[in-house]
């Protein structure tokens, strides 16, 4: 029965990959979500190129949504094993994802019971805890059948002040099970209202193919680096900052070539040169940086985020500069995925998960072709001080090439959990031999 069970499921939402759905038109209710979603690979069809929008969602599919709905993208590699009943099938990182950002939880007997169908209450209550939405007052819950007392009040009185429902008043149908096309409607709403920092859903409608908040579509007509491209506007030559990346360096006059900065570099110029992409902004981080360049994600003309592609694939890292930016949980997912793939720059037959001679003290996104900075003077000048000063050293117990003064920020990129700290650099030679220092103290 287990086996007939994943075999369904894994016929269902498993597949995101944008495509036709024959049995939703422009009349279909909740057409304009259920074409957002899948254009963004959020949802999908059948394998015979339905969507069945009236079928009920089980509380596995209903849980890949919703984390394919906040950008992440979990792997069994890391989420697996969180419930006696979810181990490594197709949905157990989405479900191992979820249950520890405290978004779904178990039954009393402890299980999960991932090919249960969902409520519409317990759909909303997933919904309005990924979504990180503040809770509101039930008392102005206007359903005939909604109990104000209820352990679900406070999540439905708080998709109602979203705008996050279809209703807000009449009968809701509390103990009914939710729909796809229902739950499509929920998410695509909540999607909108976060996307473009409403405080309520205001029937917008961007169209299936364009991210909201985006600018519209550009051709892209150079590749400075991984991270920093140049687009046509108006005529215009227009250059751009990647947000929330960070390619090892290849044009930087300051600095050597670092490692797999070619392969970063070549890859962005393989995939964007010539492309016609759509861009997003991000009010989070301001229209540009400092040196006057737009920081945009880059958005692929078949929905994919090319910013958190590079991380992924293991050609850059996540970068964030000063606070928090709209994908920072799906872009640090997308780097431990990379690093426990040893993807790229993560292999450790090419930089063992370092880029040489990283050097974090100019940040502001001023990697690539910008002014010498006051803050590497000043420490220039400070070399002196440090001369008699005795350092740690760091190792990955899993390293094979490199070990790191405690001043190199180049360790820092390491997986946390693998570094060994020595108060001596003998020490640690003793233990690791046939490891060379990365960069002097």
């Amino acid at each position: 029965m287990k086996k007939i069970f994943t075999a369904l499921l894994m016929a269902m939402l498993v597949s995101t990959s944008a495509f036709a759905l024959n049995d939703v038109s422009d009349s279909t209710r909740n057409s304009t979500a259920i074409k957002f979603l899948n254009q963004r690979g959020i949802v999908g069809g059948y394998p015979d190129g339905t969507f069945q929008p009236a079928k009920t969602v089980s509380r596995a599919e209903m849980t890949k949504i919703l984390v394919g709905a906040t950008g992440a993208a979990p792997t069994v590699e890391t989420y697996k094993n969180c419930f006696p009943d979810v181990k490594e099938e197709w949905f157990a990182p989405f479900v191992c994802y979820a249950k520890e950002k405290g978004w779904v939880g178990g039954y009393p007997d402890g299980t999960f019971k991932p090919g249960k169908e969902v409520s519409k209450v317990e759909a909303i209550k997933i919904l309005v805890g990924a979504q990180g939405l503040e809770l509101e007052s039930s008392s102005d819950i206007a359903f005939d059948d909604a109990d104000k007392a209820a352990w679900y009040a406070p999540y439905l009185a708080t998709a109602i002040k979203k705008g996050l429902l279809e209703a807000s008043n009449g009968k809701y149908g509390i103990g009914e099970y939710i729909s796809r096309g229902e739950v499509s409607e929920n998410i695509y709403r909540s999607v909108i209202v976060k996307e473009k920092g409403l405080s309520r859903f205001d029937g917008g409608t961007p169209t299936a193919d364009k991210p909201a908040s985006s600018e519209g579509s550009y051709k892209v007509v150079k590749v400075v680096d991984g991270d920093t491209v140049d687009v046509e506007m108006n005529g215009t030559k227009v250059r751009l900052r990647l947000i929330g990346i960070d390619t090892p360096e290849t044009v930087d006059p300051r600095k050597p070539v670092q490692c797999f900065g070619k392969e970063a570099s070549d890859r962005a110029k393989s995939v964007l040169t010539g492309k016609t992409v759509t861009l997003e902004a991000d009010t989070t981080q301001g229209d540009k940086d400092s040196y006057g360049r737009l920081l945009r994600y880059v958005i692929l003309a078949d929905g994919t985020n090319f910013n958190k592609k590079m991380i992924e694939d293991g050609y850059a890292f996540e970068y964030t500069y000063n606070k928090p930016y709209k994908y920072q949980d799906a872009f640090e997912d997308a780097e431990n995925s990379a690093r426990e793939n040893e993807n790229g720059l993560w292999a450790y037959d090419t930089c063992d998960g370092v880029a040489s001679d990283v050097d974090d003290s100019n940040d502001d996104y001023s990697d690539s072709d910008d002014e010498y900075s006051e803050d590497e003077e000043e420490s220039e000048d400070d070399e002196d001080e440090d001369d008699n000063r005795s350092y740690s050293y760091k190792v990955s117990v899993e390293a094979r090439s490199k070990y790191y003064c405690e001043t190199d920020s180049a360790w820092k990129n390491l997986k946390s959990s693998n570094v060994v700290t020595y108060s001596s650099e003998s020490e640690l030679r003793s233990d690791y031999p046939g490891l060379t220092l990365n960069k002097p103290c």
